[in-house]
């Protein structure tokens, strides 16, 4: 691996709303497609339609989908998700090298740190990261605090969660907006500001900004061919294919 790699601007995709088989695909391409010596990836993005996500381990049958929600499986692990419309997602796809050491545990506390960074600037008061327990295979991620999620009033506020390709990994979590009454555990930002809460696009100038700052850079760029051809046949082969969604 390069020495100069760990210096290298990070690529922001915005790449906004987006259907819940093309988000999860999406994400596993930028994954796939990255190589050693590339810079990492920031990929900001919402739902339309709202969507559940099962853990990749997660049975099919553990959770009911909201209504209007679309069933989709994550390659991921954890519990279910409930991503809705107003929701901020984030992924990030780097080496590990990236974060001076070979450990996820490094690489969540980098992240959640410059999350941490945007949502001060935003106006929410964190307590800091929760402490060690393990991260549930059932029921609803966001219904209790796991490791390293970043917690406030004592709710679980932003929850995240990898996967490992060689050097390189994939982590995701998501930043719910508006309160979900499914979901007691869980906080949100309109529960956490004083006035209304900012919309997506302060809140992604906001993740940039802190990336820029905290995590060496950072710069807009969009997809390339490689990557939204491959997004475009994991969504035919496996997160546009019910059988691989329920196959659990």
């Amino acid at each position: 691996m390069r020495a100069s790699e760990p210096d290298l601007p990070w690529r922001v995709l915005r790449t906004g709303p987006g259907a819940p088989a093309w988000n999860m695909a999406v994400d596993e391409a930028l994954l796939e497609a990255w190589r050693p010596g590339e810079a990492p990836v920031l990929r900001l993005y919402r739902w339309a339609p709202a969507a559940l996500s099962l853990g990749r381990f997660q049975p099919a049958a553990d959770v009911v989908a909201p209504v209007g929600a679309t069933l989709v499986r994550r390659i991921t692990g954890g519990a279910a998700i409930h991503h809705r419309p107003d929701e901020v997602t984030y992924a990030v796809v780097a080496p590990y090298a990236r974060f001076g050491a070979r450990d996820p545990r490094a690489a969540y506390h980098a992240v959640h740190g410059a999350l941490a960074f945007a949502l001060a600037r935003l106006g929410v008061a964190l307590e800091g990261e929760a402490g060690r327990a393990r991260a549930p295979l059932h029921g609803m991620c966001f219904a209790a605090a796991t490791d390293y999620d970043l917690v406030a009033g004592g709710r679980k506020l932003v929850g995240s969660a990898q996967r490992r390709r060689g050097r390189a990994f994939l982590q995701h979590g998501s930043l719910p907006v508006s309160p979900d009454p499914g979901v007691p555990g869980a906080v949100s930002l309109a529960e956490l500001v004083t006035g209304p809460p900012p919309d997506a696009a302060a809140i992604e100038d906001a993740i940039v900004d802190a990336f820029r700052e905290r995590l060496g850079g950072a710069g807009d760029d969009a997809m390339r061919e490689t990557e939204t051809a491959l997004a475009e046949w994991l969504v035919a082969a496996r997160y546009g294919d019910p059988g691989w969604t329920l196959e659990r």
